[in-house]
């Protein structure tokens, strides 16, 4: 059986899921791509909530970290135990709501991106500032990679910012493989790096950070490098 192609995504007014109207969304929408052919084509059109529902599940299952995860749960983070819950009632009803009934799973997506945040500090104080600043700044070019039995890494820059993403090296990787990418200034002089994306489950992304601390590999100029 084919998969139904959406011709004119923009015409698209109700969540093709759950048939809610886009509009309750104030303008929020995903459009979700399949690759058929040599190109792109929208399969589906669905609203915040339907997606954010679908993230929801595959971490109570599978205990996946997606980058879409890991922001809204440092933004329900701050409302939930920052702002004390008080913050509640002034978000749009479907945040709200995402926040009080996930709210234990978003406080543990949290409290696992932190622990990965540390890390990753960790690296930008130990590698980073006193080594791999200067190895980019001497560089003519934006695309590196280096890779090892540990793990295999990229780095891409511009524009003053500098992202580095580790993996398992590339005899390991399968068709879906854990990842990590952090993020850095080329001029800074102290620890301000982070998370820029990840996904993967928590014991993966730990061991991924640690690997960025103390199996980075050796790099050397790639041209294939780049970010999208």
């Amino acid at each position: 059986m084919s998969t139904m192609v959406i011709e004119n995504a923009d015409a698209v007014t109700h969540c093709t899921r759950c048939k809610t109207s886009l509009e309750n969304f104030r303008g929020h929408r995903i459009d979700c791509f399949e690759k058929q052919g040599e190109k792109y084509v929208v399969i589906e059109v669905i609203c915040p909530v339907c997606r954010q529902d679908e993230d929801m599940q595959s971490f109570i299952k599978g205990g996946v970290i997606t980058t879409n995860l890991m922001i809204e749960a440092s933004l329900a983070k701050l409302h939930l135990v920052e702002f004390n819950g008080d913050s509640l009632n002034r978000l749009v009803p479907w945040v709200r709501s995402s926040y009080e009934r996930y709210r234990e799973i978003w406080l543990r997506i949290s409290t696992t991106t932190d622990k990965v945040h540390d890390k990753i500090r960790e690296f930008e104080g130990q590698l980073w500032l006193p080594k791999l600043q200067q190895y980019w700044n001497k560089s003519k070019s934006r695309g590196h990679s280096g890779d090892n039995e540990f793990c295999h890494a990229m780095m891409w820059g511009s524009a003053g910012r500098v992202l580095i993403t580790i993996q398992p090296p590339k005899v390991k990787q399968k068709k879906h493989f854990e990842t990590l990418t952090a993020i850095f200034g080329d001029s800074a002089d102290y620890c301000r790096g982070g998370i820029q994306g990840m996904n993967g489950t928590e014991e993966q992304l730990l061991a991924l950070a640690d690997n960025l601390i103390n199996h980075f590999p050796e790099l050397k100029t790639d041209d294939k490098v780049c970010y999208v």
